[in-house]
């Protein structure tokens, strides 16, 4: 079985059509960010949510496996009239809203959790520090596997910790955390094991990787990346310079066999 797992469209169709077209997968994952970018009309972004919509809706009628759509910062800011970050369009505030409260997007979630593979997938990443700190007294060690039936309020921007302007700080939420926190804090799981994290969010020319010492590989050495994935922890990784990742898993069992990741030439 394959599973695709794909990072910020932010309206580039033909992108995500490319790629979805290219590795026919039996399951999805989307790592948020369907909305906002610097170029594009709002029709093209907009009409671009509706239609990977559609090709969800025809994944799951062909009855191949799950599509997971997860939420970014930029689909969250026009859900939630608290937080608005860069690239926020005024212009399509309205008609983002209605669609991410209708129906159709109902199944949209923070994080979503493969506790066979001891993965969990969101769009920024989750760190202990966060959850600890939002779980309050609730907290305990399988407090993760909650986390998408948290108040919307708990995924707020925020500077606690000493942190800047990109949310680099431990305190982050699952839409906002950056890469040197999340190595830093990466979530363990309720045996103390840390979970390999699989997210979007930062922006970068090829993927950010860290290994089990928390170690950052060299992003540019995608061979190496995949010889070595049993030993990585965290991969960041933004579809947008076309990378993205296959997992191949045992159609019976549904145990990870490969996890590589790929670039579009």
């Amino acid at each position: 079985m394959k599973r695709l797992v794909i990072g910020d469209i932010h309206g580039h169709w033909d992108g995500f059509k490319k790629i979805y077209d290219l590795e026919d997968p039996d399951e999805v994952i989307m790592l948020g960010d369907y909305f906002d970018n610097f170029h594009g009309s709002d029709d093209s972004i907009y009409e671009c949510y509706r239609d990977i919509l559609y090709v969800r809706g025809e994944h799951l009628s062909k009855k191949k496996g799950d599509f997971i759509m997860l939420i970014g910062n930029h689909d969250f800011h026009y859900n939630h009239w608290f937080e608005k970050c860069s690239g926020y369009r005024a212009s399509m505030a309205v008609r983002n809203a209605l669609i991410l409260n209708s129906e159709e997007s109902k199944h949209l979630q923070f994080v979503y959790i493969d506790e066979l593979n001891n993965t969990i997938y969101s769009h920024a990443g989750v760190t202990n520090t966060w959850l600890k700190e939002n779980m309050g007294e609730h907290y305990d060690k399988d407090s993760y596997k909650f986390i998408n039936e948290m108040n919307h309020q708990t995924f707020k921007f925020t500077y606690k910790g000493g942190g800047d302007m990109y949310g680099n700080t431990v305190y982050a939420s699952p839409i906002w955390c950056r890469p040197r926190s999340l190595n830093e804090d990466s979530l363990v799981n309720e045996n103390g094991e840390k979970m390999v994290q699989i997210v979007g969010h930062t922006h970068s020319q090829t993927p950010i990787i860290y290994d089990k010492q928390g170690y950052e590989m060299d992003g540019t050495d995608i061979d190496f990346i995949n010889e070595y994935a049993s030993e990585v922890k965290l991969y960041i990784i933004d579809t947008m310079p076309n990378y993205y990742i296959v997992e191949e898993l045992d159609d019976e069992t549904k145990k990870l066999a490969k996890r590589i990741v790929k670039q579009i030439k």
